[in-house]
């Protein structure tokens, strides 16, 4: 069993595009015997931004992880630390917070924003 966290436009494109997503990483979301995660910074995300009108999705933020087989990991004081200590080569606070999250839980991640590169990652 691997655990992946995801980054938010994984979530969004297994919900609702899956074609952008490699058929590599595809199989590894739809494996029973991986636990995949969604951070909590990414359903933050998500709240903002349909709550501002840069999001239209026919489900809440809420109802999303019960759409897939998804685990949400909440945001721990500990995720805050090593939030705090890590360079800041991505400007972006969610994706920081994924970050500080992967590093911290040692966690492989799924993301395809570049930025995520310049950190010591487990990308797959």
């Amino acid at each position: 069993m691997r655990t992946i966290l995801i980054d938010t436009h994984i979530l969004l494109w297994t919900l609702y595009d899956s074609n952008r997503i490699i058929k590599d990483h595809q199989l590894l979301l739809i494996n029973p015997e991986n636990q995949i995660l969604v951070s909590t910074a990414s359903l933050f995300e998500l709240g903002i931004k349909k709550s501002i009108g840069k999001l239209q999705t026919p489900h809440n933020v809420s109802e999303l992880l019960d759409l897939t087989s998804f685990e949400e990991l909440t945001i721990s004081s500990i995720h805050i630390d090593v939030l705090s200590e890590i360079e800041w080569f991505h400007k972006d606070p969610f994706d920081k917070m994924i970050i500080a999250q992967a590093l911290s839980e040692n966690l492989e991640i799924i993301s395809y924003d570049s930025q995520f590169k310049k950190y010591s990652l487990m990308l797959i």
